[in-house]
C-alpha cells in the first residue's frame, strides 16, 4: 500500500483523503475520493513515500 503526502494532502494508494477522524458508531473513518480495492498481489506492504 502506498501512501503519500501531494500538496499538504494524505494519498493512500492514489485516492485522496478528504476528511479524516469521523467518528462513526463502530470506530473511526476516513473519507477518501475514490474506491480503493485489493491488490491481487497478496504481500502485506506500506510505503511511504514523502514527496
Amino acid at each position: 500500500m502506498n501512501v503519500d503526502i501531494q500538496d499538504n494532502a494524505l494519498v493512500v494508494e492514489g485516492s485522496t483523503v478528504v476528511e479524516a477522524d469521523v467518528e462513526a458508531s463502530n470506530g473511526v473513518i476516513h473519507v477518501i475520493d475514490e474506491v480503493i480495492l485489493q491488490s491481487t498481489d497478496r504481500r502485506n506492504t506500506l510505503s511511504l513515500n514523502k514527496v
